[in-house]
């Protein structure tokens, strides 16, 4: 089972994967991934190339597409066949969620952009470079309230009111356009550990789901 958690910057993503692998590893396997991947050498560039306002934004999204491709290969796809679950701190919905503002800027149109970087993730999916979470959970946050979580990080090119609630805006399209796969977990007046009680039970019942298929 291939799960990812998504949503804008500072939501607590990465504390929400951490938490939830500490409570479900007693029953199952549980192994976190991140998107960009923290695997060498990506660990050490990838703030760097997401704070380097030089970059095109197609350029960007070519890396970004490149680093996942690498973690798919090395990381993801060893896993798939495993039992257990594959837990994402962020995958291929954030990409197109980030790149698609960005690319809508260099190409002056939302639909030129939309089918570059479509094509991409075609090429990528049809050549067995990817797959596409077996479920997603998007945790849907005030943008204002997140923007002040990550005064103390390392700045990137997304970090603005203006370009987190377009973000957040796309997230939402591609939720609504993913029949299903994508849940929206509200998560105002939510502490971290609430939200972790919503989707540990969530989790465990999609991995009970699958138990009984392969059984």
């Amino acid at each position: 089972m291939f799960i990812s958690i998504e949503g804008i910057d500072n939501v607590g993503k990465t504390t929400i994967c951490k938490l939830l692998k500490e409570k479900l590893s007693k029953s199952f396997s549980v192994y976190v991934i991140s998107d960009p991947p923290r695997i060498p050498p990506w660990a050490t560039v990838r703030d760097m190339i997401l704070g380097d306002k030089r970059i095109s934004p197609t350029a960007l999204a070519v890396v970004l597409l490149g680093m996942r491709v690498d973690s798919f290969n090395r990381s993801i796809s060893p896993r798939l066949s495993k039992a257990g679950l594959l837990l994402a701190d962020r995958f291929i919905d954030s990409w197109f969620a980030y790149q698609l503002p960005k690319a809508t800027e260099h190409f002056k149109s939302a639909n030129k952009a939309r089918n570059f970087l479509e094509s991409l993730n075609k090429v990528c999916l049809n050549s067995s470079l990817a797959v596409v979470p077996d479920k997603t959970y998007l945790i849907l946050s005030d943008v204002s309230e997140t923007i002040k979580r990550g005064k103390h990080k390392a700045r990137s090119v997304y970090d603005s009111i203006r370009v987190q609630r377009q973000v957040q805006r796309r997230y939402l399209k591609l939720a609504k356009d993913s029949n299903g796969r994508i849940e929206v977990i509200n998560s105002k007046n939510l502490s971290i550990a609430q939200i972790v009680g919503i989707l540990e039970p969530r989790v465990r019942s999609l991995m009970s789901q699958v138990t009984k298929q392969v059984e």
